[in-house]
């Protein structure tokens, strides 16, 4: 979903939300047992763009089961992302958060990708 207009003329690596989502389906939802859904979105910030991928699945922290994999994942992600942003003239930085810090009622995981214009 995108809810607004953005800016369409940026590179965005298809790995960078595939990645997310990915781990967001093996690791939370289906672990879940009960369902749930994933939602991408796209919004226009002061800084830049962000994406926001939201999970409805386990608690983060509970992900020790495929913890190693996603680990794996992750650090193929941060190496490509500094080769990345090396060339292009934005700067592009990921946080993952534990949806249930900020509201007991949810599960899952929340993921930041902000890209940053310089």
């Amino acid at each position: 979903c995108i809810r607004d207009r953005v800016n369409t003329s940026l590179i965005i690596p298809n790995k960078l939300i595939r990645i997310f989502v990915e781990n967001a389906l093996s690791g939370g939802v289906i672990q879940n047992g009960n369902g749930g859904k994933v939602d991408v979105s796209a919004h226009n910030t002061s800084l830049g763009l962000l994406i926001m991928i939201n999970d409805q699945g386990i608690h983060y922290q509970d992900l020790s089961l495929i913890r190693q994999q996603r680990d794996h994942r992750l650090r193929s992600l941060n190496k490509y992302l500094e080769q990345f942003n090396e060339k292009h003239p934005y700067l592009i930085h990921y946080d993952i958060l534990d949806r249930s810090i900020h509201d007991s009622d949810k599960l899952g995981s929340r993921i930041l990708i902000t890209i940053q214009y310089q």
